[in-house]
């Protein structure tokens, strides 16, 4: 799993990044189907 953000707003993109992997997990959990189209 590789997540890209900008450096210019680590605060946020810490969020975003926390967001990917939580959704990221439970995509992985019903099969991963929803992490494969986005990308994941």
């Amino acid at each position: 799993m590789t997540l890209k953000y900008p450096t210019d707003m680590l605060e946020t993109d810490v969020d975003y990044v926390m967001f990917q992997a939580f959704e990221y997990r439970i995509n992985r959990a019903m099969g991963g189907q929803a992490a494969e189209n986005r990308g994941g």
